[in-house]
């Protein structure tokens, strides 16, 4: 009887743990698609993902971060943020969480991640499960030797990951979603 009942449970927790798949839609692939081929569209992100570094556990430690957040996942819906992009140029204006190793523009009002203009070296493309991957390289808005390098990952769902590569910064993360520009 032991037998028996033991095996329903395995069997159980092996049916209810297989993952399921999600299917997508074509609409959703049509719509991820037009964006990207417009080449018009703005990314709204809800948080931000920064390297975890001792400093930023301090910070956590001393109370710094809203309600939710921690020094590896900042919620940075009620800031002021957003990725624009229409052809090949670009505004941004992102939050930076993190630790700067070198240089730095002393006096400005910036300490975001600020660029405004034409983003070089290009790429797009499609992967397997219907997600486009779009990377760039743009100057910094403020100093004129900061760049950075980006990697944007649109999913079907709408859904984005913004990677941010700086000549100055550690790296860091952003989540949010895509809409057309308008």
């Amino acid at each position: 009887m032991r037998t028996y009942i033991s095996l329903l449970i395995v069997l159980f927790l092996f049916f209810s743990c297989a993952s399921s798949k999600t299917e997508i839609s074509k609409e959703e692939l049509k719509k991820v698609a037009n964006l990207i081929n417009s080449k018009s569209f703005k990314i709204e992100s809800s948080w931000a993902y920064p390297r975890v570094t001792n400093s930023l556990v301090a910070l956590q430690n001393a109370g710094f971060f809203v309600n939710g957040s921690s020094a590896s996942s900042i919620d940075i819906s009620g800031h002021s943020n957003y990725f624009i992009m229409k052809n090949d140029s670009v505004d941004i204006s992102l939050p930076y969480y993190g630790e700067r190793q070198m240089g730095g523009n002393y006096g400005s009002t910036d300490t975001g991640i600020v660029c405004k203009g034409i983003a070089t070296k290009i790429k797009t493309s499609k992967n397997k499960n219907g997600s486009y991957k779009i990377r760039f390289s743009v100057n910094d808005k403020n100093s004129t030797t900061e760049n950075y390098n980006l990697t944007i990952l649109i999913y079907p769902n709408l859904t984005t990951n913004i990677t941010v590569f700086s000549s100055q910064r550690n790296s860091i993360q952003y989540r949010g979603r895509i809409k057309k520009e308008s």
